[in-house]
Parts: structure tokens; sequence; C-alpha cells
């Protein structure tokens, strides 16, 4: 699988809200419940860009649509 960011291991939360197309609330929503890793440095939220790229492969898993072979 090909990183949507291949220059960076760790992401802020406006990257994955660009990424994914979806708002703030709901990025936070996602770290929240679990389905969106994340980790505090200081006081800054971080995303690893691996945990997004997993995130888009199970809803694509989910939707059926997961076209990538191994």
């Amino acid at each position: 699988m090909t990183s949507i960011h291949p220059d960076k291991k760790l992401l802020t939360i406006d990257d994955v809200q660009k990424t994914l197309s979806i708002g703030r609330t709901r990025v936070f929503a996602l770290i929240a419940s679990g389905q969106l890793p994340s980790v505090l440095i200081g006081s800054s939220r971080r995303i690893p860009s691996e945990a997004v790229d997993q995130f888009i492969q199970d809803l694509l898993l989910q939707s059926g649509l997961n076209r990538e072979k191994d």
C-alpha cells in the first residue's frame, strides 16, 4: 500500500481532515472512538500516516471496494 503522505510519518489534525474530506470535529470523534490512533507530542495531537492509510483501507473493505492485490 502506498501512503497518501509519503513524506510525513505524523500528520496534523488539519492534514487528516483534508485527506479524508471531513471536519475537525469528526477527526476528533474518530480519535476518541479509537478508530484513528493518535499520539501527543507535548500538547500537539498527531496521527501516524500509516493509521490514516489503514483507516482508508478498512473503510474500503467495509464497503467491499478494496481492489488492491497483495
